[in-house]
């Protein structure tokens, strides 16, 4: 066993205990349903498993832009969820339940879709690049 290895149940615990945001991974159940405040016809979700998470937006500093009186950013957001969550894929959606001290308030009830699938067996979290829903 290398040194990572050994090592690898304290950093699990150290990139958990970083994890102060609350979030549901949602999956399209393939069916339609109704929304309730707009009346349209719109893609049915189903809850995959809830849990705690970390939002971490990279490289906003260099990618803002104003775009009539709207703010733009098209940095990179990271959605970080604990290394032994259940296998999440892309084109699943998690949703921003709760956010801890730390996390910007925007992001409370945001949702956001799953752009890489996740497959490395020694790291410390399930880092997942994500996209804001449209």
């Amino acid at each position: 066993m290398n040194i990572f290895r050994s090592g690898l149940p304290v950093l699990r615990q150290s990139a958990g205990a970083r994890m102060e945001d609350q979030c549901v991974v949602e999956y399209s159940t393939g069916r339609a349903e109704q929304d309730p405040d707009t009346g349209r016809e719109v893609e049915a979700w189903a809850v995959l498993f809830a849990s705690r998470c970390r939002i971490k937006d990279r490289g906003f500093a260099d990618s803002d832009r104003t775009i009539g009186n709207q703010r733009q950013t098209d940095g990179t957001t990271e959605i970080h969820l604990p290394w032994d969550c259940p296998d999440v894929s892309a084109d699943q959606r998690i949703r921003i339940t709760g956010i801890g001290p730390g996390t910007a308030d925007r992001h409370l009830g945001k949702v956001f879709i799953i752009g890489t699938d996740h497959d490395l067996s020694d790291a410390t979290a399930t880092r997942l690049v994500v996209k804001e829903a449209p």
